[in-house]
């Protein structure tokens, strides 16, 4: 075989596997929304906000019958119901003295609320980062998790979910399945860290 036939042949197969494990294969398989904000006024109204705007936003694609997909027509991408993350508190003491023997203190305490929004394979994620950004209000922060699945190279390895073109549909459940491996991986992770910081006792199982 010439050389540049055999380069031709090799470079043909190299962009071959790498189309194959590249982003065509891989899917948005769920995108989380965190929002934190130290006033829950702030918090509420991003929150209302952010489901308004879902109501407006075109309904999200699935790949069911026409005649299904009419029945339960309902526009706008479907409410997740919102999770309640733990809410981080300070303290902070400033101790002043312009006099002698006369001293002034101040305490102040900060709090931090979350809440956090899970949406299982999205079809638009552009639209829905857009609403989640667009709804945020004064000292309101966000952050976006997203989690990515990869089939395989093979047709025959994907789920019957992923043979069509576009993504699947967030059926009830791939939610629970989504939620439930979130769970299992938050229990493992807490696990490590009480092993690392020694937060355990002789009762406990898991040493």
């Amino acid at each position: 075989m010439p050389p540049r036939a055999s380069a031709a042949a090799v470079a043909a197969s190299t962009s071959g596997a790498a189309k194959a494990i590249g982003l065509p294969g891989y899917s948005l398989r769920s995108l989380r929304v965190v929002y934190s904000s130290p006033s829950t006024t702030q918090l509420q109204k991003t929150i209302l906000n952010l489901k308004q705007s879902l109501l407006w936003l075109p309904a999200q694609e699935t790949h069911e019958p026409e005649g299904a997909s009419a029945a339960a027509g309902a526009p706008g991408i479907p409410w997740p119901v919102p999770e309640r993350r733990g809410r981080r508190e300070w303290r902070v003491s400033y101790l002043k003295s312009p006099f002698k023997f006369k001293y002034a203190v101040r305490h102040y305490v900060f709090q931090n609320h979350s809440y956090s929004f899970l949406f299982v394979h999205p079809d638009k994620p552009r639209a829905l980062l857009s609403a989640a950004l667009g709804a945020m209000t004064d000292t309101v922060s966000m952050n976006a998790d997203f989690d990515w699945h990869y089939g395989g190279p093979r047709p025959k390895l994907l789920p019957a979910a992923l043979q069509h073109d576009g993504c699947p549909s967030a059926s009830a459940d791939a939610i629970s399945v989504v939620v439930e491996e979130e769970r299992l991986v938050k229990d493992m992770q807490r696990q490590r860290e009480r092993k690392s910081l020694h937060w355990f006792h002789k009762g406990d199982p898991t040493v």
